[in-house]
């Protein structure tokens, strides 16, 4: 992982942190799982040069 990248977790896990107050450590977690999906979807969209994104329930 690269430092930027990690950099980007660790603001993650603060901002998270500081809006749910007390959170665990499984909550977290499953926060973090739900993410990553959506991000690798996003990333995928911007890689391959499309303008829209499609709204969810709109067909493509």
């Amino acid at each position: 992982m690269t430092i930027p990248g990690l950099f980007k977790e660790y603001i993650w896990l603060i901002e998270t942190i500081n809006r749910y107050g007390k959170i665990t450590f499984a909550e977290l977690n499953e926060l973090w799982k739900r993410l990553v999906p959506f991000f690798s979807l996003l990333l995928f969209y911007l890689l391959s040069g499309a303008t829209e994104v499609a709204r969810c329930g709109e067909p493509p």
